[in-house]
This record gives C-alpha cells, structure tokens and sequence, in this order.
C-alpha cells in the first residue's frame, strides 16, 4: 500500500493595517482588522466592501479606517466645499426671492400712490399763491417766492426785476457815475469800472490807458518807470534828476500817437513840424538863459518796440506770442537809447531840468515812445 503525502497549501496572511498588524489566516476566533480583538465577537463582524477589512460591530465602517479603496480626507473636503457651495446657492436663491417680493411690494405702493393721486389731483396740489404760484417757487413777479399760499419778498432767492441789483438785500434800480458812465460799464477814463455809482479800478475787465501795461488787475505806468530808469542813469554820472513836465509828457504823447496812427517813424511830421514847432503850435517853447548864451528849442529820443519778443506760427497761421513785462520793455527802451550817442548825449546833458515821456501802444502790439526834454 503506497503512502500518499498531501502538502497542505497554506494560506497568505492578510494584514491589517490598524492595531496589532497580526495576520489573520481564516483559523480560530475572529479578530478586528481594526483594533485586533476578538473578545468583541457578541458585537458581531462584517467586511468593509471596498477594502475587504473585517471589523467588529464596534467598528463597522469607521471613516477614519486606513481604506485602500478611499481618500476619506479629500472626500471629506470635498464634501465640504459641495455642502459650502450649495449652501451658498440657496442663500442667494432665498435672497433673490426675498429682494423680488420686496421690489413687488415697493411697486404695488407706488402704482397705489400714484392711482390715489390721480383720482384725487386736487386734493394733492400743493398750495398755490394769489398769482398761481406753486408752493416752494420764484414768482414770474420778481422777486417774490410763493410759501404756503403768501407771496414773500425774496430778492436772494428769487432776484431782481430786469434793470435792478440786489444792495442791502433790497432790490434797487442802480446809479450811473459821475462822469456819466453806466452802471456796469467801463469809464472812457481807463481802467474804471462803474457799479451802482461808483468807480472802481478794474484793468482786467476795462484795459489800460495807452502809456500803460496791463499786469494781473493793475496798469503798470510805463512813462513813470522810464522816467525813474533814466534819473538813474543820470545818477550814476552824479547828475541832478530831471524833473517830469506834464506839458513836455503831452507833447510827447501826442507825437508818439501820431506816429502810431499815420505810420512814421520820425522826428518830424509828415508836414515837416519838429519837436520845437509842435510845441509851438500848442503855446510851450523852451528858452533857457546862461548869461554868455542861451538855448531854445526842444530836444528829443524817440524809441519803437513792441509788446512780445517773437511770435509764434503753425502751418504758417499764427498761434501765440511770448510778450515782454511791463519792467522788461521799460528797460528795453532805456538800454537802447543809452547804446545810441546822441540818444545818450540827450539823457545825460546836465543842462536839461525836466523832461517829458510820452507812449503809445497799438492795437496790434507795437509801441512807440518819445522822450523830450527842456
């Protein structure tokens, strides 16, 4: 009789990945692939379906078991973010259908208002005044405002009639000014402007006179300031200052116009008449005794310039000029003339004791200046 020997196949441990990590091969008493015990057999065993763990009744599908089969922490964070989601969802639902019914409501008022009001027009009219003004507006009667049925006297709210100005809160009809300028108007006598009665220097609004120039609201007289430079050169040689002769200045003024206005640049008049001759004609002449001699007559400087120092062009149209100071153009004239001998001869001769300057300004900027001297 022949001897068979069987070999028993053993089989593989399956491991557990929590407690003790003993293997269990099938044999003997239950054991929990979770916490390793078996004295918990009363609490009866089941297998985890995705990971085929075996766990006792005190562990049945724990969600933190070490499942090959699930990543518990990304479900668990992704469950998460779906519940946050779909919270977030409803809130704005809930919210939508809150603001729609209160926007519902907010329209049934107003349609309601607004029904009410037309049925009932008259009784919603706001008070009106003896002249059909509404409550709360100006009367076409300036100046008066409607307010609750009484027409009140309002000049700050509601103005002034046409040719009248608000003074002291009380509307009036304004005063012209004493050399018979209107009221809102600029004086033949620049830069003065008149406002209810009295004048006002105003350059900006009213310009200069023409032997002055504009700098900000004020007028720079040009004449003073050549008359100052030149006591100053004068100075300088220990010279006695001249004095300014308001009749020699309007004899100066007069031939730096007529230049201005007949084109010429000369010391005599298209009509031949010099310094001395066109002081003739308006009864001045200059006569000085020295004992051994005497001199009459006129002297006389005579400078042309312009208020801007270039012009500026595009494409050949002009666009801008970058004008001189009023000090500037002052010493401009001063300087030339100091440059020029017989300019200068005049300035600085120590028998002259007064002088007069006189300057002209063109519309379209040039500037004409005549110095005389006695």
């Amino acid at each position: 009789m022949g001897w068979v020997i069987r070999r028993r196949r053993r089989r593989k441990p399956r491991f557990r990945p929590e407690a003790n990590n003993k293997p269990y091969y099938g044999n003997g008493p239950l054991r929990c692939d979770y916490c390793g015990s078996s004295s918990v057999a009363y609490a009866g065993f089941s297998k985890c379906p995705h990971c085929g763990l075996l766990l006792c009744g005190f562990h049945i599908k724990p969600k933190d078991h070490s499942c090959v089969a699930f990543d518990w922490a990304g479900m668990k964070k992704k469950e998460y973010q779906e519940n946050e989601r779909m919270y977030a969802q409803w809130r704005q639902e809930k919210n939508n259908r809150s603001n729609l019914f209160a926007y519902a409501i907010i329209f049934l008022i107003i349609l309601a208002v607004v029904l009410v009001a037309l049925l009932n027009y008259e009784n919603f009219q706001l008070p009106k005044c003896a002249d059909g003004t509404i409550f709360g507006f100006c009367s076409d009667n300036k100046p008066y405002l409607c307010s609750n049925g009484i027409l009140l006297y309002s000049p700050g709210k509601c103005g002034c009639p046409d040719g009248e100005i608000i003074a002291n809160g009380v509307c009036k009809i304004p005063q012209n000014c004493s050399d018979g300028t209107t009221h809102n108007g600029c004086s033949l006598t620049k830069p003065f402007f008149c406002y209810d009665g009295n004048l006002t220097s105003n350059a900006a609004l009213c310009g200069c006179p023409d032997n002055s120039m504009l700098n900000g609201n004020e007028c720079d007289d040009i004449e003073l300031m050549i008359h100052n430079l030149i006591n100053s050169e004068r100075a300088s040689y220990n010279l006695p200052a001249l004095s300014f002769d308001d009749k020699l200045a309007s004899i100066a003024r007069a031939h730096s116009k007529d230049m201005g206005q007949r084109d010429y640049f000369s010391h005599f008049t298209p009509e031949g008449l010099d310094p001395t001759a066109r002081g003739g004609t308006v009864g001045y002449s200059c006569y000085k005794n020295f004992g051994s001699y005497y001199s009459v007559g006129i002297a006389e400087n005579i400078f042309k310039t312009a208020t801007y120092t270039s012009t500026w062009y595009t494409n050949g149209v002009e666009t801008g000029k970058d004008y001189q100071t009023s000090d500037a153009l002052a010493r401009q004239v001063v300087s030339g003339w100091m440059t020029s001998p017989g300019h200068r001869q005049n300035i600085l001769t120590a028998t002259y004791d007064s002088e007069g300057i006189g300057v002209y300004m063109s519309g379209d900027g040039e500037v004409l200046v005549t110095e005389d001297f006695c």
